[in-house]
């Protein structure tokens, strides 16, 4: 037989060979919720079995498990059957037990146990089968001792060189391999002994097509015997069969010195294989390794035989740490998961440690019928619902109720299709988790009665961009329309037809948008905000683009074909959409207008041509009366958004008047704030550290240090979530002056940078060595985490050269410190708000300051570096603290967003970025 592929799940090869003939039987259905199996009458131990004792799984075939519900007979030919099953358990019994006498009559098969009549009667099994089975074991066992399996071709049978109290102790030890057809242990017995390939990828080790072709793992028959002795569950077909011993059973068996030594070795060059399985797996490939069988080979038996590996059932600290779990994991969920989703023991665990609970979750009552009802429901291939699930565990959690009730409201009220849902879930599986009436219904009345986009588009934009039904609707989405309207003199229906074009605007973070904006307004030369608006309207994917790669080199190649200034701006002006070209058509176009000599100008002027815009601008006759109404008096949450002051006060249930009075006065008016388009605001005056003329006789010099931060591995759609993650930080500074007295200070704080952090991580040749690249030194490493530790890190690094410059009366030190991280920078950008929860002693004073409905978890960073922040800007400290600064340091928070092009910010963000990742790799 040649095999052509082999897949993991069934309707992959359907949809690969469609018309193809199934030969192989499907798996046995799973038991009902409240299945338990119904032992008759006349058996030795009258009781009832219940699921969390039934190790089957789909895995298993469901051979134990399968019940009266889902198997109905009458009563007369189900006790036929099981009186056949006894007499086949029986008859195994006896031809596996020790003979009587035999230095092995005191053991008693460990598996045995597990064999239950169920198992014998769905697989038709007599005595007469139990018995000629048997035989053929016995022979495959044993017949490469006699010569008989030297060739390991298709035609001839291969076999291995146990001998007789070698075979006598395996069958007695694993007598489920009477239970197998002897063809598939054959099948696999030569898989173990054919030829390794010559080359071979062992990212996916399709087994059954390398056997096909005659090659395998490469084992000598002596091996593969002494292997398959010392652990003959590596022969098991099914998951409830593959169970190992315990390490001190393993432990006597091998009798092979220096086991402590191969087991560490062992963790070493199989890491990736060995995370979450149990520690006995270890102890196996030892033992393998130690009969000469090499890592590579050790590699491909591993990734061809999932079943060589198990999950550890004890739970570690890791997964303690992280929420309430079982002190025994169940392994028929474990198992069931691995056998439904097709992964592996480390991605189990990886399931676990995200989403700890499942740890309790029974496979028959709890996962496979949510599991079940998810795949129907979105009509989900097996690959798509492992996608799903290891992206988002949670979801196993849940009741069938709840996806009901989600996927109800997309169809209904947001009016999308089955597919459309499917499509947005793989892209956003936490989708299903969103409340309905706290998250998911709000989001979509403020596409439709707030920026007024058309109903029937909601869904589009929700497929498009699934990730906005997750942002703060207060924080994020409004504040990002309020941008957007107030820097382009726009309405809010004019926002609505940006998102509806591109939903994906809103993606970006409200500091990315504004920068952009500020950067065409610049560089362009526009004259009134209206002019940036309706460039925006002709092309909206203008904000998507990087400054630096694209716009920017855009605007200077026109320049420069245009050899002027002015008339390039003009041309942008009046077609946008030449921003949101890729450089490779941009410069085709510039070349084909030269080889036809015709008018630049002209010819990149718009044309009919191109995208019709999703819905029907309105008027700009209204664009003065957008209104935006806040909690806040800085406006960072926005609660509203309403057309007009009419609409502002219909809501508010107050008159007209009191809006205006309201917008004018900049008070506040029941509890709410109120804003209205072109409406110029207060600046916050920033305050000196020192009287004037004192200032004016320091030299001033500024110092810009760039922080970033980044963890590995990072999430992604094709691997679970709660992989085990290292954090990384990387730190640059740089002068704005070139003198020699600036280079001696731009020193002392590389110094003072170096004696800042622990675990410093070595540069390469290529590498700039005033940059600082450190370890995060504290658990649970996340992005967030990183990069607010990584603007810790730099207040860290001023005040140590601070402290080293104590008779410094001579300059006014300006830091400014860029972060990329828009997380950072919203906790630090405000400079008398950082100032006041720095006077907070201790981190539960600080949480008290806090806006209670704002969670927090990274309190353990953002108090110390709010202290020091509070210090070095000389904030009043408490009576008890002894750190003081008469010096003329004055820090501030930047965005790197704010530096993008003047300085290089984003470049050197990128490449912060990447050192930052390559500390966390290290």
């Amino acid at each position: 037989m040649t095999v052509v592929q082999s897949f993991q799940f069934l309707d992959d090869s359907i949809k690969k060979f469609p018309n193809a003939c199934i030969l192989a039987p499907k798996d046995f259905p799973f038991p009902s919720p409240t299945c338990s199996l119904d032992v008759p009458d006349n058996s030795v131990d009258k009781k009832n079995v219940e699921d969390e004792l039934c190790e089957c799984t789909v895995a298993g075939m469901g051979l134990w498990s399968l019940c009266d519900v889902e198997y109905k007979t009458s009563n007369e030919s189900r006790r036929r059957d099981f009186d056949e099953s006894y007499a086949a358990l029986r008859t195994l019994l006896q031809l596996v037990s020790p003979p009587t006498g035999s230095s092995l009559s005191y053991n008693i098969p460990r598996h045995f146990f597990r064999l239950e009549p169920h198992r014998f009667a769905l697989r038709g099994h007599t005595p007469e089968s139990i018995t000629t089975n048997y035989h053929k074991i016995v022979n495959l066992l044993s017949c490469g001792r006699i010569g008989n399996a030297v060739d390991v071709g298709e035609k001839h049978q291969v076999g291995l060189a146990m001998d007789q109290s070698d075979v006598s102790f395996v069958m007695s030890n694993f007598p489920q391999l009477c239970l197998y057809d002897w063809h598939e242990v054959e099948t696999l017995i030569r898989f173990l002994v054919s030829p390794v390939p010559d080359s071979l990828s062992l990212a996916e080790v399709d087994w059954a097509k390398m056997l096909s072709q005659g090659y395998g793992a490469g084992l000598t028959i002596r091996q593969a015997t002494q292997t398959l002795r010392m652990m003959p569950e590596f022969m098991a077909l099914y998951h409830e069969d593959s169970r190992k011993p315990s390490i001190m059973y393993l432990y006597n068996q091998m009798q092979t010195p220096m086991l402590s030594k191969l087991c560490d070795e062992v963790n070493l060059q199989l890491n990736e294989y060995l995370e979450g399985t149990d520690p006995s797996d270890a102890y196996a490939f030892a033992f393998l390794h130690s009969i000469g069988i090499s890592w590579d080979q050790i590699r491909i038996l591993v990734s061809a035989l999932p079943l060589w590996i198990t999950n550890n059932l004890e739970p570690g600290w890791d997964l303690l740490q992280r929420g309430p779990v079982r002190t025994m994991l169940k392994r028929p969920s474990l198992d069931y998961l691995r056998q439904r989703l097709q992964v592996g023991p480390s991605q189990i665990y990886h399931l676990l440690k995200t989403h700890t609970r499942l740890s309790g979750y029974d496979s028959c009552s709890k996962i496979r019928p949510v599991l079940d009802a998810l795949q129907s429901r979105l009509e989900l291939s097996c690959v798509e619902l492992r996608k799903i699930i290891l992206r988002m565990p949670s979801l196993l959690g849940m009741k069938e109720s709840s996806f009901e009730a989600r996927i109800d409201f997309f169809q209904r009220e947001a009016g999308m299709s089955v597919l459309n849902i499917k499509k947005s879930v793989l892209k956003q599986p936490s989708l299903l988790q969103y409340s309905v009436d706290s998250s998911l219904r709000p989001k979509l009345q403020f596409f439709v009665d707030e920026l007024k986009i058309p109903p029937e588009f909601v869904g589009k934009i929700i497929e498009s961009a699934p990730a906005l039904m997750g942002l703060s609707l207060s924080k994020n989405l409004r504040p990002k329309a309020k941008s957007i309207i107030m820097m382009c003199s726009m309405t809010s229906r004019e926002v609505g037809s940006i998102v509806a074009t591109s939903p994906q605007v809103f993606l970006l973070s409200q500091k990315n948008i504004e920068s952009t904006l500020e950067f065409i307004s610049s560089e362009l030369a526009l004259t009134y905000s209206r002019e940036l608006g309706e460039m925006l309207l002709s092309a909206p994917r203008i904000l998507l683009q990087s400054l630096d790669s694209s716009l920017s080199m855009k605007i200077n190649r026109l320049r420069y074909v245009f050899k002027s200034k002015k008339t390039a701006n003009e041309v942008f002006k009046a077609n946008p959409r030449l921003l949101v070209l890729t450089k490779k058509v941009l410069e085709d176009r510039i070349q084909r207008c030269i080889e036809a000599n015709r008018d630049l100008e002209e010819y990149f002027m718009p044309s009919e041509k191109g995208r019709k815009k999703l819905v029907r601008l309105p008027t700009t006759s209204d664009i003065e009366n957008t209104v935006f109404i806040s909690t806040d008096v800085d406006f960072n949450s926005i609660s509203g958004i309403f057309p007009d002051h009419r609409s502002a006060a219909r809501h508010l249930g107050i008159s007209e008047r009191e809006i205006l009075d309201a917008c004018k006065e900049k008070i506040s008016i029941q509890g709410s704030y109120v804003c209205a388009l072109g409406e110029s605001r207060t600046p916050i005056k920033r305050q000196a550290l020192l009287p004037a003329r004192q200032v004016a006789r320091m030299r001033n010099i500024t110092f810009s240090i760039f922080v970033s931060g980044s963890v590995y591995p990072r999430d992604n759609f094709d691997s679970a979530r709660g992989r085990t993650k290292s954090g990384g930080l990387a730190l640059s500074i740089s002068a704005d002056r070139r003198d020699v007295e600036t280079r001696q200070i731009l020193e002392e704080l590389h110094a003072a940078a170096r004696s800042s952090f622990g675990i410093h991580v070595p540069l390469t040749v290529d590498d700039d060595e005033k940059r600082i690249l450190a370890v995060f030194p504290f658990v649970n490493p996340s992005r967030n985490r990183c990069e607010l530790f990584a603007c810790y890190g730099a207040l860290r690094v001023i005040e140590s050269f601070v402290n080293q410059r104590l008779d410094d009366t001579q300059h006014v030190l300006d830091f400014k410190v860029f972060t990329d991280s828009n997380y950072a920078w919203k906790l630090v950008r405000n400079k008398d708000r950082l100032n006041q929860l720095g006077l907070a002693v201790s981190s539960q004073e600080m949480l008290a300051q806090l806006d209670e409905s704002t969670s927090f978890p990274n309190i353990d960073i953002f108090h110390p570096l709010a202290r020091i922040f509070c210090r070095l800007n000389e904030a009043k400290l408490d009576k008890s603290s002894s750190h003081s600064n008469d010096h003329c340091i004055r820090i501030e928070f930047a965005h790197n967003m704010d530096n993008a092009l003047i300085n290089g910010g984003t470049l050197i963000a990128r490449n912060l970025n990447r050192h930052a990742r390559m500390a966390a790799m290290w």
